[in-house]
């Protein structure tokens, strides 16, 4: 401002509201675009949920915490004591130590700020008067508190393919709400990385992924199988469950010095279900979480097994032996099952049979219903004397024999059907009876 601020009451609302500056003054132009040489940047912030049924942190296995300290303008650091010092350091020593840093850094951030939720946003109150020259600024901080958490891995192939994110996992205690900004992370007073604070209320899990662990290599094998789940009886038909399975493997090698607590991450499929794999340590909307410990210098193997069933119908008139024998191999049918399935089968095969030979013979009947016409076409042109009469007589006794073969072939052809008829009666006697029973 141009003027000084000076023992002002300052007051900061948290929240998302949508505010924006729409530009209706400028003239709209087409640009081409700027292309750059390509450059090798580091790769942006990563980003975890909250679990959806959080369970409390466990205790920290390397007996450190972590503490934070949130600003104003959203930007915090964290600093936790090294969980495996390079230089051995008496217990003692270590919480001396850790105290110190506790201290000084409640020290440099004495401050009363109260919080109040107000509906979609969160209000800081700042009970400091704040004082600020004109043409100056400053950051004011909110929030001074120590919150306890763990340090783990966390892998995540869509976010970093092979390696696994170094992350604090903390929850929120301090009474306000986190607004969401850059951390930087200390290790011992060292820096260590960045990462961004999401927006987290009060109680909230909040996770910080600061740094990529190269000395941890993380390699998936995906494969799919199908394998029969059922075999169920319909009128005419079998419904054929089978379970369409998707199957990830995790091999890790842990090549640090020092053993770690790895957390999985594996997206959700949809209409998906886990089998043969331990349940979950958290899910969230679209990921499911497993931890596990991971031995120094180490290598590890971790499936996960999904799977879903898909129905579908078979008539039992497109089976064949080999399929019949095979669903009795993998026990999906029993013995007397199999006998009286074996018997419709062979009745189908038999009935399959009669409309062969049948087909075979309207095929033949029509060929000499076409030579009878090309015949008869004939005679029509051909006079009843002298060499066109003898040739006549030929055609005429040509005729007959192809009339009277016609009607033969005929005759067969109604007793094939009727015995057709005879075998889906039979067949569909079977199945009611194999329906009912």
């Amino acid at each position: 401002l141009d003027e000084d601020l000076d023992q002002v009451a300052l007051t900061l609302i948290a929240g998302q509201p949508i505010s924006f500056v729409y530009d209706l003054y400028t003239p709209r132009l087409i640009n081409r675009p700027t292309v750059k040489d390509e450059e090798r940047v580091v790769a942006g912030p990563v980003m975890f949920d909250e679990a959806l049924s959080a369970e409390p942190l466990p205790p920290n296995s390397f007996e450190e915490q972590s503490a934070m300290m949130a600003m104003a303008a959203g930007s915090a650091a964290m600093d936790f004591s090294d969980p495996m010092p390079t230089r051995p350091a008496p217990r003692s020593a270590g919480r001396m130590r850790k105290k110190a840093v506790r201290r000084d850094m409640e020290t440099a951030t004495q401050m009363t700020t109260e919080g109040t939720a107000k509906g979609e946003f969160f209000q800081y109150d700042v009970g400091n008067p704040v004082t600020i020259k004109r043409g100056q600024s400053a950051m004011v901080p909110i929030i001074g508190a120590t919150l306890e958490g763990q340090k783990s891995h966390i892998y995540n192939a869509e976010k970093v393919p092979n390696h696994p994110v170094v992350t604090l996992m903390a929850k929120n205690t301090s009474g306000l709400t986190l607004e969401r900004g850059p951390v930087t992370v200390l290790e011992t007073h060292n820096y260590v990385g960045e990462a961004v604070l999401a927006f987290t209320p009060n109680d909230g899990e909040f996770f910080v992924p600061y740094a990529v662990d190269l000395g941890v290599k993380v390699t998936e094998h995906r494969r799919a199988e199908t394998k029969t789940a059922a075999i169920r009886l319909g009128q005419g038909y079998l419904i054929h469950d089978q379970y369409h399975m998707t199957i990830m493997d995790y091999e890790i090698e842990n090549r640090n010095p020092e053993p770690i607590q790895l957390t999985i991450e594996q997206r959700i499929q949809h209409n998906y279900t886990l089998f043969d794999t331990p349940e979950p340590t958290a899910k969230t909307a679209e990921f499911y979480r497993w931890s596990l410990p991971i031995s120094a210098r180490a290598s590890h193997s971790f499936t996960v097994r999904e799977r879903r069933i898909v129905s579908h119908h078979e008539t039992l008139q497109d089976w064949s032996d080999r399929t019949l024998q095979s669903y009795f191999r993998n026990q999906f049918i029993d013995r007397a099952l199999f006998d009286r399935l074996h018997a419709i089968l062979d009745l189908y095969q038999a009935m399959a049979k009669e409309q062969r030979e049948c087909d075979r013979l309207v095929q033949k009947r029509e060929k000499q219903l076409q030579e009878q016409t090309q015949t008869a076409q004939k005679l029509e042109h051909l006079a009843n004397g002298g060499e066109e009469g003898k040739l006549r007589q030929r055609f005429v006794t040509k005729m007959g024999d192809l009339e009277d073969e016609s009607d033969r072939i005929l005759q067969t052809i109604q007793t094939l059907e009727a015995r057709q008829r005879e075998l889906q009666a039979q067949i569909d006697e079977a199945l009611n009876r194999l329906t009912v029973t």
